[in-house]
């Protein structure tokens, strides 16, 4: 989608700014940084180079994890019953909370909301957490299965290109693309996670993922993508909002074209949330305060 292009340069250029980096742009033709101005006025000599920026979006972390969210369970009558049935489910809310770290993920989750002007958090049940026993009858070890949050990089997510704010996802489908080593299926798909066979990091977001962690003092680079997808595939899953064909909504999870699920969606709803910086009426991808403060970062370089 041209608007998803756009976008992943954009996010691709928030990133190398923080980083230290300036004068440069991301362009998604050939995939590379490049100067913005091709004339050389980039390579001028006796530049002071202070990044502005990362001081910046450093305070905006610090006084969006001061406080933590509130949250609180209301009942549905004013019965006894209901009242402690609030009061216990609000009980596993804080013990969730604490187990899950979601401290200490928000940070992250708020980096990825100012580098790329949103970002999403995922609730789902993984079945290979928990206690562990073993099964008397197989021997093999199975696990009790628990609850599992995670922070998702916008570069994994990919919706509808008609979906203008969370509520149309929600009531449409969602995509997660994601690089997962051979074992993960096997452990998690145990009856045809030994049919997907490694490939290479065909998806092109996927690679910008993976660039993000090879930038460094020396600049960008995209070494490493290959040792990274050794003995690895992409699992995709697609999630489907609950319609007249699907009342309880559909979950499907491919790799390298081996179709591993597909089964009603779990819980009947979509399992993210979408957590914005700068938002933009009528625009699904927010906008980050990184791309206001370039301006101002290349102007004081300048000077």
């Amino acid at each position: 989608m041209a608007n998803r292009i756009a976008a992943e340069g954009i996010w691709m250029t928030n990133i190398a700014y923080m980083s230290g980096y300036d004068g440069i742009t991301f362009d998604t033709s050939n995939r590379q940084f490049v100067p913005v101005n091709r004339a050389g006025a980039y390579l001028k000599k006796n530049r002071m180079h202070v990044n502005k920026i990362l001081p910046t979006i450093n305070n905006r972390l610090a006084k969006l994890c001061k406080n933590p969210p509130k949250y609180d369970v209301q009942p549905e009558s004013s019965s006894v019953e209901d009242k402690d049935a609030s009061r216990l489910s609000l009980q596993i809310l804080k013990y969730i909370w604490g187990k899950e770290h979601i401290d200490e993920k928000r940070i992250p989750l708020y980096m990825w909301t100012q580098q790329c002007g949103h970002g999403y958090m995922k609730v789902c049940w993984d079945p290979t957490l928990g206690k562990r026993q073993v099964n008397p009858e197989t021997g093999e070890l199975e696990y009790e299965g628990d609850i599992r949050i995670d922070v998702v990089s916008p570069f994994e997510i990919f919706v509808d290109a008609q979906a203008k704010n969370w509520d149309d996802v929600c009531k449409s489908w969602l995509i997660q693309a994601k690089v997962r080593k051979l074992d993960y299926f096997k452990m998690h798909y145990p009856e045809k996670g030994e049919l997907v066979k490694e490939e290479d990091a065909w998806l092109l977001s996927l690679q910008y993922d993976y660039r993000i962690n090879s930038l460094n003092a020396r600049g960008p680079a995209s070494s490493g993508l290959g040792m990274a997808m050794k003995d690895s595939a992409i699992e995709l899953t697609k999630y489907e909002a609950p319609s007249k064909k699907y009342p309880n909504g559909r979950m499907i999870t491919v790799a390298n074209g081996i179709v591993l699920v597909d089964k009603e969606l779990p819980c009947g709803e979509i399992p993210f949330c979408k957590f914005d910086d700068i938002l933009v009426a009528g625009k699904y991808y927010s906008e980050a305060i990184i791309t206001s403060l370039r301006p101002i970062q290349d102007q004081y370089n300048e000077t």
